[in-house]
């Protein structure tokens, strides 16, 4: 009972934020019903609205705003110079040129966090689609991928869709590296993203928890409006 109750307050503690996009497509509208559908756990509440994780980038008008926020010993940005001193690059790609080698970062682990890869992860897709709404960026080590997420872009709000590194790189900090370089990448481009979104907080392994903060994300209750 006592640790309902402290979740209970923790909930009532969090910051509120409200999060309007244009629902001008189908694609758009099915992440809206999937946000805002009864969570699969807790029915009372909507499935991405409580402790989702969030960076407010509208706050900062150039990425070195953002990354003096996630520096420090140990921190996000401390790991990403560590992997770019090691020789790793960021850049945005075209995932269609990497089918191999998102296919071998994919199932280059059998779990991750302790839960066994999905089955979307172990079909290599031979065409990811390519649209104004999507970035793809990657983390390569010489001529090979070895990092790769998958960005959409919905208005003011930019939601990390999947992110993954090839298991035997990851402790070399690409992870970092990849998000932090994502996130600098949204804020220098100008246009106009006022929210990240790296799923929830609440219900992450510590691990996976601790990454997030690390990066600067944080957990807010989440109002989705449709903008008219």
């Amino acid at each position: 009972m006592n640790k309902l109750l402290n979740f209970i307050r923790e909930i009532k503690s969090l910051p509120k934020i409200e999060i309007e996009f244009e629902v001008d497509s189908q694609e758009k509208m099915n992440f809206y019903k999937q946000v805002t559908k009864p969570h699969p756990r807790y029915l009372v509440i909507k499935n991405k609205t409580v402790g989702v994780a969030i960076i407010k980038t509208g706050l900062y008008k150039k990425s070195d705003e953002y990354l003096k926020t996630v520096n420090g010993k140990n921190s996000a940005y401390y790991f990403s110079r560590k992997a770019s001193k090691n020789g790793y690059l960021f850049k945005e790609i075209n995932p269609n040129e990497f089918v191999d080698m998102i296919f071998d970062i994919n199932t280059s682990l059998n779990e991750r966090q302790g839960i066994e890869m999905g089955n979307s992860y172990k079909e290599k897709i031979s065409n990811y689609p390519l649209s104004d709404n999507f970035k793809y960026f990657g983390i390569f080590l010489g001529d090979k991928l070895v990092a790769y997420d998958w960005i959409l872009i919905y208005g003011e709000l930019a939601i990390i869709n999947r992110l993954l590194g090839h298991g035997g790189f990851l402790k070399d900090g690409i992870m970092y590296l990849l998000i932090t370089s994502s996130i600098s990448n949204l804020i220098d481009s100008n246009i106009n993203i006022k929210f990240v979104m790296y799923d929830t907080i609440f219900g992450a392994s510590d691990g996976l928890r601790l990454f997030k903060k690390r990066l600067g994300f944080k957990p807010y209750l989440v109002k989705w409006r449709i903008k008219k």
